[in-house]
C-alpha cells in the first residue's frame, strides 16, 4: 500500500506536493520609511527656479525724544539688511522591472513600487531637511551624554520665547519640537508632561503613548532627526525658522523603454534657516 506524504520524493515513498494548494497574498508588503514631520512644519515660499532670494530686515534703533529736542534734528541710521539664498537641489528614486516580469506576475508590482518611490523621497528631503538643526548656534540646549529630561525642554523653550519674542506666543502658538525616536521612551517617562492621564480624556500619553502637546509645544518624533557622532540633534522651532522651495513637489511617473518599464519619484527644492534665533538645538544622546 502506497503512503502519500508532502515533501520530497524518496525511496517508495510518494509525494503529495502537488495536491497542496498555495495561495498568495493580494498586496505587495512595503518596507516601512520615515514619515516626514520636519519640512511639512517649514514655511513655504513660492518655487525658487535657479535660485529663491529671501531679503531680510533686522531690528530698526529706536531714538528717545526729550522736550527740548527739535523734532527736526533727528539722527538717522542706516539699517542692516541681509540676504538669504535657497539654491535647488534634485532628488530622485528610479526603479526599473522588465515588461516580461509584469506580464508574468499574478499581481503588477508597479503600483506598490511607484507608493514606495514617494514614500522614500519624502524619508529623504526630511532628512536633509533637519541638518539644519545641527548647524544652529544661537540657541543651544547641551544635553550630550544624557536623555532629554523636563528641564531641557524647558531650557529650549524659554531660549526660543527669547530669541522668536513677538512671533511665539504663550498658550497661542508655541513651538514645535521634534526628537529622535532614541528619545521617546524619555519624553513618556517625565511625569510633568503625561499627568494628563489624571484627566482621563482619550489624548491622553497613557492612551494613546505620545505626548502629542505640552508646555504649549507640539512634539513629533522621527528617525530622521540627525546623527551626529553619538549625539542626537533634536530640534524646537517656530515655523518661520526655516524654510522650504519646490520646483517639483514629490512626484511619480512611469516611462518605457525597450523592454522595461521604469518608474520615477523625484524632487526639485531647496531649503534653508531664514532666522537662527527662531529655533533651538537640543543635543541628547542618540541611542
Amino acid at each position: 500500500m502506497a503512503t502519500y506524504l508532502p515533501g520530497t520524493k524518496g525511496g517508495t515513498t510518494s509525494t503529495a506536493t502537488a495536491w497542496i494548494n498555495e495561495v498568495w497574498a493580494n498586496d505587495f508588503d512595503v518596507l516601512a520609511y520615515e514619515e516626514a514631520v520636519g519640512y511639512p512644519n517649514f514655511t513655504e515660499f513660492p518655487p525658487l527656479h535657479g535660485r529663491m532670494h529671501v531679503p531680510k530686515i533686522d531690528n530698526l534703533s529706536r531714538v528717545s525724544l526729550g522736550d527740548a529736542t527739535a523734532g527736526n534734528n533727528l539722527t538717522f541710521s542706516a539699517n542692516t539688511e541681509t540676504e538669504l539664498l535657497f539654491t535647488p537641489s534634485t532628488t530622485v528614486v528610479p526603479v526599473e522591472v522588465n515588461l516580461p516580469a509584469i506580464v508574468r506576475a499574478m499581481k503588477n508590482p508597479q503600483d506598490a513600487l511607484k507608493k514606495a518611490c514617494e514614500m522614500s523621497i519624502g524619508e529623504g528631503i526630511d532628512q536633509s531637511a533637519l541638518t539644519l538643526a545641527g548647524l544652529l548656534t544661537t540657541n543651544v540646549v547641551d544635553n550630550t551624554g544624557l536623555n532629554i529630561d523636563r528641564a531641557a525642554i524647558l531650557d529650549a523653550d524659554q531660549k526660543l520665547a527669547a530669541g522668536a519674542k513677538g512671533y511665539y506666543r504663550a498658550g497661542a502658538s508655541g513651538g514645535i519640537m521634534i526628537v529622535g525616536v532614541a528619545q521617546k521612551d524619555d519624553i513618556l517617562t517625565i511625569s510633568e508632561i503625561t499627568s494628563a492621564q489624571v484627566r482621563g480624556d482619550s489624548a491622553n500619553p497613557t492612551v494613546t503613548g505620545w505626548v502629542a502637546q505640552a508646555y504649549g509645544i507640539s512634539f513629533y518624533e522621527s528617525g530622521n532627526v540627525q546623527i551626529s557622532g553619538a549625539v542626537l540633534n533634536n530640534v524646537l522651532f517656530i515655523k518661520r525658522a526655516f524654510a522650504i522651495s519646490f520646483n517639483q513637489r514629490p512626484t511619480v511617473f512611469t516611462q518605457g523603454y525597450q523592454m522595461v518599464n521604469r518608474i520615477f519619484c523625484w524632487a526639485d527644492f531647496g531649503y534653508g534657516t531664514v532666522r537662527d534665533q527662531y529655533a533651538v538645538l537640543i543635543k541628547t544622546l542618540a541611542s
